[in-house]
C-alpha cells in the first residue's frame, strides 16, 4: 500500500504504458500501409456481413426449393467471373502502380474487356446453367443473374482495381461494400413491399443494385482518377499475359 502523500509507481508506470501505447499506434496508422491495410479488412468484412443478411432475407422468403435454384445459378457464375476481363484489372494494378501516366489507357481497356468477356461468358453460363441445372430454374433468371455477376459486378471491381492501383484502399473498401449495399436496399425494399415476391423479382432486384452500382463506380474512377482511353495496342500485346493472371492471380 502507497504512503499518504506518495504516488503508487505501479499507476506511474500504467500511464507511461498506456502513454507509449497510443504515440506507438498513432505512429503505425500514420503510415498508408496501416491505413490501406486498415481499409482493405474493414471492406471485406462490411462486404461479408451485407452478403450475410440479404441471403438470409432471400432464403427466408424464397424457401429451399426456389433458393436452392438461385444459389446454384450464383455459384455456376461465380466459377466463371475469375475469366472475365481476362486479368485486365490485374494488369491494371501492376502497370499503373509503376507509371501513373498510363492509368488512363488501362482503365479504358479494362472497361472494354470487362464489356466483352463479361457478354460472352454470360452467354457461355447461360448455356451450361441450362445444361447443368433443373429445368425448373427459368432461363430469365440464370440471364439476370448472369448478367449480374458477369458484366456489371466486374465493372465495380475494375473501379476497385483502378484505386487499388494508385494505393487509394479507402475507394477500394468503399466500391466492395457499395456492390453489396445497393443489393440489399433492394431486397429489403422487395422484401418489405410485396408480401411473396417470386426467384424473378429476386433476381431482377439482384441485377438492378449490381447496375447501380457498376454505374457509380465507372462514374467515380473517371472523375477522381482519370477519364479512360481506349489503347487497343496494349490489349493484343498483353492478352496472353492477362490470361495467365487471372489463371493464377
Amino acid at each position: 500500500m502507497a504512503l499518504p502523500g506518495t504516488t503508487n509507481l505501479s499507476e506511474v508506470s500504467n500511464v507511461f504504458s498506456m502513454a507509449s501505447w497510443r504515440r506507438w499506434m498513432a505512429c503505425k496508422l500514420a503510415s498508408p500501409l496501416a491505413r490501406n491495410t486498415l481499409w482493405a479488412l474493414g471492406g471485406s468484412g462490411m462486404r461479408l456481413l451485407i452478403q450475410a443478411i440479404y441471403f438470409i432475407i432471400i432464403a427466408r422468403c424464397l424457401g429451399p426449393g426456389q433458393y436452392g435454384g438461385f444459389i446454384a445459378a450464383t455459384a455456376l457464375t461465380g466459377v466463371i467471373s475469375p475469366f472475365v476481363g481476362l486479368g485486365c484489372g490485374l494488369l491494371l494494378i501492376k502497370n499503373v502502380s509503376r507509371e501513373r501516366r498510363l492509368f488512363s489507357e488501362y482503365w479504358g481497356n479494362g472497361l472494354l474487356m470487362t464489356l466483352v468477356s463479361g457478354t460472352v461468358l454470360t452467354c457461355f453460363a447461360m448455356i451450361v446453367c441450362r445444361l447443368v441445372l433443373p429445368r425448373s430454374i427459368p432461363m430469365m433468371v440464370i440471364a439476370l443473374i448472369s448478367a449480374s455477376d458477369l458484366i456489371f459486378l466486374k465493372l465495380l471491381d475494375m473501379g476497385a482495381w483502378a484505386f487499388q492501383s494508385v494505393e487509394r484502399l479507402s475507394g477500394n473498401a468503399r466500391l466492395n461494400v457499395l456492390a453489396s449495399l445497393t443489393r440489399l436496399v433492394g431486397i429489403a425494399g422487395l422484401a418489405l413491399a410485396v408480401p411473396h415476391p417470386g426467384v424473378m423479382s429476386w433476381s431482377a432486384v439482384y441485377l438492378a443494385g449490381s447496375v447501380l452500382a457498376a454505374l457509380i463506380a465507372v462514374a467515380w474512377v473517371s472523375l477522381s482518377l482519370g477519364k479512360p482511353k481506349l489503347a487497343l495496342r496494349r490489349i493484343w500485346g498483353e492478352v496472353a499475359e492477362g490470361c495467365c493472371l487471372c489463371r493464377n492471380p
